[in-house]
């Protein structure tokens, strides 16, 4: 029996170019300059703020170097909510120590500490310091709040004196109990309940093991404000008080009207008009104000975290990209497949095939216009 020849179509591409690229070789210790030159920055930036003397520009440093290192979010404002929260669990955390560590909470050191927990953290996770652009939605927020501000803090704008501002903490419950704890924690520098023996000459027993987490944050943030030497106490730090009173129910204020932003999603900016006015007119409208008046500053902060953990169970973060491990392959037609800018887009398999590179499947022979074809439009 004679055979017959048969003509094969050549492969479309060469078994070089079917392989995938080698992966680039890792190599970590290139990072390390870099790693270590932030590392020195953590700490020479703090020593110079506090010399000049301009210790009151080192917590927005670390809020926006927090907020650079997350990947949450899309717009600016989210991402600084982000880290205000993450830095205010790290705060209350860290009190347990600052009572205990000789340096308590002076700027420098806990400055220092923050910037290199963030340092670390970039290089464990090998994320450069980014931030989205500002944009127009992030100003619907701020300025409700900072009108809501303006409205609720009149009273305190028109309190020319001590006697004056101590009526206005008179008439609320908590206001003096919190004005006591405010400058105890101030003075010991954290919590009053980790050393109770220097702390029971200072306050009554019943508040020392009261919840002090607002205090501790407050008295550590208005250590930026004051020198060590000449911080408020008594008589002079009720101001203070007042000051840390009312930027707490502003960071609520601001709290609600993200969460409303952030839930409605992408709207008409006519409707982000509406919606910041009818949000500022319910919290007006509401107890919410009282809070101020009868001196529930632990609760406002409670509220805060609260309103911005249903935030975001609400609308859940997108899981960031991985630009560095992504790969060109898809697994099943109704998944979407990732692709990178430096490889070519993958082939949408079908019958189990899983492309690599769009040209060899992964398991079986390779694509072939009969098993393979473009993914579908979204």
């Amino acid at each position: 029996m004679s055979s017959e020849l048969t003509v094969v179509d050549p492969p479309p591409t060469t078994a070089i170019e079917d392989a995938d690229p080698p992966a680039p070789t890792r190599r970590p210790w290139r990072r390390m300059p870099v790693v270590l030159a932030a590392l020195v920055a953590a700490w020479a930036v703090p020593v110079a703020t506090h010399a000049l003397p301009c210790d009151w520009l080192l917590p927005p440093l670390v809020l926006l170097a927090a907020a650079s290192v997350l990947r949450g979010g899309r717009t600016l404002l989210d991402r600084l909510v982000l880290a205000l929260a993450l830095l205010l669990g790290a705060a209350t955390a860290g009190g347990l120590l600052f009572a205990v560590w000789p340096w308590g909470m002076r700027p420098v050191p806990m400055t220092g500490l923050a910037l290199t927990m963030v340092v670390l953290a970039a290089a464990a996770l090998r994320r450069r310091p980014r931030l989205p652009r500002p944009g127009w939605v992030d100003l619907f927020p701020v300025a409700g709040t900072a009108a809501l501000l303006s409205y609720l803090s009149a009273p305190w704008q028109r309190a020319t004196d001590l006697a004056d501002q101590l009526t206005i903490l008179a008439r609320g419950e908590d206001n003096l109990r919190h004005l006591a704890l405010f400058d105890v924690v101030g003075r010991l520098g954290g919590y009053a309940f980790v050393d109770p023996a220097a702390a029971k000459d200072q306050i009554i027993s019943q508040l020392l093991y009261y919840p002090q987490g607002w205090h501790l944050v407050t008295a550590l943030l208005d250590g930026f404000l004051t020198p060590a030497s000449a911080a408020p106490r008594g008589p002079a730090a009720v101001d203070h008080y007042a000051g840390w009173l009312m930027a707490s129910f502003g960071l609520l204020v601001l709290v609600l009207l993200w969460a409303a932003h952030r839930i409605a999603g992408p709207v008409h900016p006519l409707h982000r008009i509406v919606l910041t006015v009818v949000v500022g007119a319910l919290i007006l409208g509401t107890q919410l104000p009282r809070l101020l008046v009868s001196g529930y500053p632990t609760e406002i902060l409670g509220l805060a975290l609260t309103v911005l953990l249903a935030a975001l169970v609400g609308r859940p973060l997108a899981a960031p990209a991985n630009r560095s491990s992504c790969s060109p392959r898809c697994s099943s037609p109704s998944a979407s497949p990732t692709t990178c800018s430096s490889r070519p887009p993958p082939c949408w398999c079908s019958a189990g095939c899983s492309a690599t590179g769009g040209r060899r499947c992964a398991a079986g022979p390779p694509c072939s216009p009969s098993a393979c074809s473009p993914p579908p439009s979204p």
